[in-house]
């Protein structure tokens, strides 16, 4: 059936365009902080040598190997074993965890931009099962708070061709570090280490001869015990420390129950001194999510008090923060749907492991750590100060836009989508968007109120100059972060933040409905409009504005009629919009004729068959199928 509609007069379309050449996400080796694949390790040695590695408990003898991962090419490495216990015995050490360092003395020997692996057999010591599941999780719950930090994932290990098990791949925080997720590395590298002087707690990484100017700073306890607390302690702390960063990393120990680490306790970090403030960064989340912290209270580390009687302001950010990853990160819908995807893509391999330490196997322990997780946020949320949670977060992402839509220039750019889900409306003046949790001011976001529901489309493509809409960042199709920051009060806040796993071209992953918790793809992409749960399949053909199935010159003679007033318009609009420019006008009819009798381009799918709409605002358009497709 045939509609007239009124002429394109005022019509604007954010509409797409195809692309030369597709993008696909890339897996395996070369993207190796994926969580959700199990890549394939092989170190080669003489026997002899990994027999004195295995059963060293020195942990101290490095002796040299090669490493590959899967098909790649070998490097040269040096091995060692790593301080836990073994498995299945220290009289039977088969399954040890190891530290492969590749050869220092040659600047270009990385694997992947990596200069040290730190794999974890999954035993800390026998009376405690579970460290292998535990800790690759905890590390994907800490990257997903928005802390700076290293990534894990899960790794078959072969030495010799034999197979010893399930590693958990731990990122080291060494220079390289640095370099992936700050872009620099010449400033100070501190571990805290008090193992070789009790009253030196830190031991330099970087720079071990070059006097520290940064170092005095923050002298006093919690962070050093060479100096008492200034009596501006607060100006100080904005100065010198990455509040926010120090705030978040302590929120995550805090909900994982981690008593091993910072705030919960002086243990486990590094942190970075250099020009901007000092950066602490977690280590060691293997004695997390277990039973006797499920009801540990925050604020019951004397670490924790120290910071905040020096600070009292800081304990409201530090609860916000706190409330935020209960709420939103750890809701029961995302604790779900990341134990559901990890339970899929993981679970066989760790299964099949004979020396995964897990008790009563892979699926009990993903229902203990499933069952803690939900009791303890739950326990948080009753005891945590009430908060309003941000209504301003971000509704969809599209990493891989192919044929989704264009910008005001035609260009099919990646976009996220940022939506109001409050009752009131919600300026985002002053507020910032970024891919990198280590410059959170990254972009600026425009000066715009958004109603209730409201929705705003932000381009990613690093062309500020084609309007405010557009940011200076680009989103990476292996994986990333995208968050909203604003500064309060000197203090950086996080008013969301999500991370993102390897993209595929035109799949987006947003909230169902609008502004709800869960993260997850999208049926599809529907950039400026409501996220729905089912696709528009309505068809038709790009192009054949009369209606007779065939795409001629009769189309555009039937357009510009349109135009002009001489006759009626197509009964689906949308068959008249064949450039994907933004707009239906003259210039559609004339890329037709080009395309006709010019050899020009093709007109934007659906073409050169009936199919379902590509471009948004293609259903609003064509909200009935036209004949020559079925309708």
């Amino acid at each position: 059936m045939r509609r007239t509609h009124p002429g394109p007069g005022g019509i604007a379309l954010v509409l797409c365009a195809l692309l030369t050449s597709p993008r696909s996400a890339p897996a395996g080796c070369s993207n190796p902080d994926d969580p959700f694949q199990v890549l394939d390790f092989h170190l080669e040695m003489d026997p002899a040598d990994w027999d004195i590695v295995r059963r060293d408990t020195s942990f101290e003898i490095e002796l040299p190997a090669t490493f590959r991962c899967g098909n790649e090419g070998a490097l040269n490495a040096m091995v060692r074993r790593k301080r836990s216990d073994a498995l299945p015995s220290d009289e039977d050490p088969r399954k040890v965890s190891l530290k492969v360092d590749f050869d220092d003395g040659v600047k270009e020997v990385e694997w992947h931009s990596h200069r040290k692996l730190s794999l974890e057999s999954g035993i800390i010591r026998q009376s405690l099962p579970g460290a292998l599941l535990r800790e690759g999780i905890s590390w994907i719950i800490m990257q997903r708070s928005g802390a700076i930090s290293g990534a894990a994932s899960w790794v078959r290990v072969h030495l010799n061709g034999e197979f010893l098990g399930v590693y958990t791949r731990v990122e080291e925080i060494d220079k390289s570090f640095l370099r992936r997720r700050l872009g620099e590395d010449d400033g100070f590298l501190y571990k805290y280490d008090p193992v070789e002087d009790p009253m030196n707690i830190h031991r330099r990484l970087t720079r071990e001869d070059e006097p520290d100017p940064y170092l005095d700073a923050l002298c006093w306890e919690p962070f050093d015990r060479s100096c008492p607390v200034p009596p501006d302690a607060r100006t100080d702390l904005e100065k010198h420390l990455d509040i926010r960063q120090l705030l978040t990393m302590a929120a995550v120990n805090t909900v994982l129950g981690n008593t091993d680490g910072l705030l919960e306790s002086i243990q486990n970090y590094y942190f970075y001194n250099s020009e901007r403030p000092r950066l602490y960064f977690p280590w060691d989340l293997d004695l997390t999510l277990l039973p006797e912290n499920l009801n540990r209270h925050p604020h019951s580390s004397g670490v924790d008090q120290q910071l905040f009687q020096a600070a009292p302001d800081l304990r409201a950010h530090f609860d916000r923060a706190l409330r935020r990853l209960c709420e939103e990160t750890l809701s029961d819908e995302n604790v779900d749907r990341l134990l559901d995807i990890i339970s899929g893509e993981v679970g066989p391999a760790i299964a099949a492991d004979p020396w995964n330490h897990l008790q009563g196997g892979f699926e009990a322990e993903l229902v203990r750590i499933r069952t803690w997780l939900k009791a303890r946020t739950a326990f948080l949320r009753r005891v945590l100060p009430a908060s309003e949670p941000s209504p301003l977060v971000i509704n969809e992402i599209l990493a891989v836009n192919q044929d989704t839509n264009r910008d005001e220039k035609g260009d099919p750019d990646d976009w996220i989508e940022i939506h109001n889900r409050g009752s009131e409306p919600a300026p985002l003046t002053g507020l910032f968007l970024s891919d990198d949790p280590a410059r959170p001011f990254r972009a600026t976001l425009p000066d715009v109120v958004l109603p209730p529901g409201g929705n705003l489309l932000i381009w990613c493509d690093e062309e500020t100059g084609e309007g405010p809409n557009h940011a200076q960042l680009k989103l990476a199709r292996e994986g990333e972060s995208i968050g909203i920051y604003e500064e309060a009060g000197g203090v950086v806040r996080v008013l969301d933040f999500i991370r993102f796993g390897p993209q595929k071209a035109d799949r987006a992953i947003g909230r169902l409905p609008d502004g709800a918790v869960l993260i997850a793809p999208l049926p599809c992409p529907t950039p400026g409009l409501s996220n729905a749960e089912e696709c528009e399949e309505l068809a038709f053909l790009r192009g054949d504005a009369n209606d007779d199935g065939a795409i001629d010159i009769s189309d555009a003679v039937f357009d510009l009629d349109w135009f002009f007033g001489r006759g009626p318009g197509p009964g689906c609009a949308a068959t008249a919009n064949v450039d994907g420019s933004g707009s239906i006008d003259i210039s559609d009819p004339i890329y037709l004729l080009t395309h006709l009798f010019r050899g020009g381009p093709a007109p934007v799918a659906p073409h050169p068959v009936c199919g379902p709409g590509t471009l948004p605002g293609d259903a609003e358009t064509c909200e009935e199928e036209p004949e020559s497709c079925g309708g």
